[in-house]
């Protein structure tokens, strides 16, 4: 047997981001979820901003891997 010692996730819901391939002048993201899943952490961040279409069926997140990430400082 192992030790089950998860680490804590690097964001959590509510921190403002951006994504790593971003131009500068984007737009940041929040981060709406968290999810532990084989071995890493991925975060459900606001891909399209809910203001630009609010009644637009469309997919308005994505789920990215903390890598792709960059925390914003208030």
């Amino acid at each position: 047997m192992e030790p089950n010692a998860v680490e804590k996730p690097a964001y959590a819901i509510g921190d403002r981001v951006m994504l790593v391939n971003d131009a500068p002048t984007t737009k940041q993201r929040l981060v709406l979820g968290v999810q532990f899943s084989h071995k890493d952490w991925f975060y459900l961040v606001e891909w399209i901003s809910p203001t630009l279409a609010p009644n637009t069926p469309t997919f308005n997140t994505s789920l990215v891997k903390e890598t792709d990430l960059v925390r914003v400082m208030v």
